[in-house]
């Protein structure tokens, strides 16, 4: 009977993991949505694309990436001075799209808030 009892739980259990694995990969971030249209031009999707917020982070990235927008350089804790990959100097294009104002400085602490800003001005 105990044997029993534990060969259940492990069913129940591998069953739960499923159902959370399938929620994981169509809920919140994952859930592909209309790509707001500041960033459609910027990295050259076509109108009405969807894409989970994660996918277009990663896109985000990569344009950062390629455009060598992580250029701020800050004067280390042993006095050289050295890259700070954390720190983002926009383009004009990234700028627009994500609606910074000048002088705003952006960073991968507060990127998610920015791109919240952009899906919210387009109600998604």
């Amino acid at each position: 009977m105990e044997r029993r009892y534990y060969q259940q739980a492990e069913e129940n259990n591998e069953n739960n993991q499923n159902n959370n694995e399938d929620h994981k990969q169509h809920g919140g971030f994952n859930r592909p949505i209309p790509v707001p249209n500041e960033f459609l031009e910027l990295l050259g999707l076509l109108p009405g694309t969807e894409l989970s917020r994660v996918e277009l982070t990663k896109r985000l990235y990569q344009y950062i990436h390629d455009n060598h927008l992580q250029t701020k350089m800050v004067m280390g804790a042993d006095g050289v001075m050295k890259l700070d990959k954390r720190i983002i100097v926009p383009n004009g294009p990234l700028r627009r799209a994500l609606m910074l104002r000048e002088g705003e400085e952006l960073n991968f602490k507060n990127f998610q808030h920015q791109l919240s800003i952009c899906y919210r001005a387009n109600n998604h």
